[in-house]
């Protein structure tokens, strides 16, 4: 039995009945939110940003860069004073860094330039005021073995610039030999508060379940999502906790952007790449009533 769902902009956020393992709000914290900010192949970071206040994506190929590497990737910066701490989850880097940069300068490199377009020369490293000597030669990434040119982690440089200093300049990465391939701007985090309410009837569902309330706020911590909910209407079956069938009592995100027709598999993307929905879900009382929080998975996916 599957109760109803409602439109959350894009993709659709469903409900599902009693058919799959998770028992209680203890098991939807197992990837909780402070544990990190990005997760790639069951491989979380250990260092999360409690104050997100700059973010690069959208990542393009350096304006000169003919080669094939195609990068994507976030990488989110929280400013202490002159010091950036940057949190970055990539797809698409050059496969020779898996055993780490070379000897060249910029081997493998993820740095801050002084340039403010990614249609153009990025300039050079970006350090000022009293940081006289270059932060960024020693910054490189190790791709992770899981495909070769995936890449998770986080480190600080101090550039002696502040979050409003960075702000509008180039966010460059660097092949194996040191080139610049992949660019982005950093900006402002874009975050806004997302609910999901007015749910209807799953589009091939019969049975007598009639599902309403609301799930959120719904917020975008990194890649991290994290919500709560209050619902009438589910499975009461649910009230003893999860079965073992997939999806039993879950509470998840779909790729789908339409309640008339198929919802699609669950939402996920970018680094992640196995799903992160699968001990997500609702307990419910006997009366068929649930609410909750602490929900946090982690979908690759940023608030926008």
């Amino acid at each position: 039995r599957k109760p109803r769902r409602a439109i959350l902009r894009r993709p659709l956020f469903s409900a599902t009945a009693r058919n799959r393992t998770t028992r209680s709000q203890t098991a939807m914290n197992v990837l909780a939110l402070a544990a990190s900010a990005l997760f790639i192949a069951g491989k979380v970071d250990a260092q999360a940003l409690t104050n997100v206040q700059a973010e690069a994506t959208q990542f393009v190929p350096y304006f000169n860069y003919d080669g094939d590497l195609a990068v994507t990737g976030t990488v989110f910066i929280e400013s202490a004073g002159t010091t950036q701490n940057l949190v970055y989850a990539f797809r698409g880097m050059d496969p020779e860094c898996i055993n780490g940069a070379s000897d060249a300068a910029n081997s493998c490199g993820i740095h801050i330039h002084e340039g403010t377009s990614c249609s153009e020369d990025g300039l050079g490293h970006y350090y000022t005021g009293e940081v006289t000597e270059d932060p960024w030669v020693t910054v490189s990434f190790t791709s992770l073995a899981v495909d070769n040119s995936s890449t998770t982690g986080s480190f600080a440089v101090t550039t002696g610039g502040t979050a409003d200093d960075i702000m509008g300049r180039a966010l460059v990465v660097h092949a194996f030999s040191g080139a610049r391939i992949a660019c982005a701007i950093i900006k402002e985090p874009f975050v806004y508060p997302l609910v999901a309410k007015d749910f209807v009837p799953y589009f091939n569902y019969e049975g007598n379940l009639a599902s309403s309330g609301e799930v959120g706020p719904i917020t975008t911590s990194a890649t991290g999502q994290s919500f709560s909910y209050s619902l009438s209407g589910v499975d009461p079956a649910c009230s003893d906790g999860a079965s073992d069938a997939a999806n039993s009592c879950g509470l998840h995100i779909h790729a789908g952007t339409s309640c008339a027709e198929d919802g699609l598999g669950h939402y996920y993307t970018g680094v992640v790449l196995s799903d992160p929905w699968t001990n997500i879900g609702y307990l419910d009382a006997a009366d068929g009533a649930a609410s909750g929080s602490g929900c946090n998975p982690f979908s690759g996916a940023t608030q926008a």
